[in-house]
């Protein structure tokens, strides 16, 4: 969950699933850190206005099934590592993909890619 439109639109996803699972979700927010020397094509963009999303604000959007108890973490470090990492003790991992328009659309970006290829559970990449 980064704020972003497309992590809203899976984490509703998520949420619906997890409500048919019986699951509690998870709502996982990684800030990232990049070395300055990586190249610009390999760095990460970080939340919105380069801040933590209201995680608070977002379980409110999204809890409208009061059965579930919804959890937030949030993290440190390189997105996809860490996400890799939360989805260990997972049922599934819901990641949103920012894809522009047209050709750009039909790829994957470079973290739903690595959390797709590396993790240990299902992955739902929601556009």
């Amino acid at each position: 969950m980064d704020g972003s439109r497309s992590s809203i639109d899976a984490l509703r996803w998520a949420v619906a699933e997890a409500t048919l699972r019986r699951a509690p979700p998870r709502i996982v927010h990684v800030s990232p850190t990049q070395p300055d020397e990586a190249p610009p094509e390999q760095r990460e963009v970080p939340a919105p206005a380069g801040k933590v999303p209201n995680l608070a604000a977002v379980r409110a959007e999204v809890d409208d099934q009061p059965t579930l108890e919804t959890s937030s973490d949030v993290r440190v470090g390189h997105v996809a590592d860490e996400l890799i990492q939360a989805a260990a003790s997972a049922q599934l991992l819901v990641v949103g993909a920012r894809g522009g328009g047209g050709f750009d659309g039909l790829l994957l970006g470079s973290i739903s890619s690595q959390c797709v290829m590396y993790a240990p559970c299902p992955v739902v990449v929601i556009r």
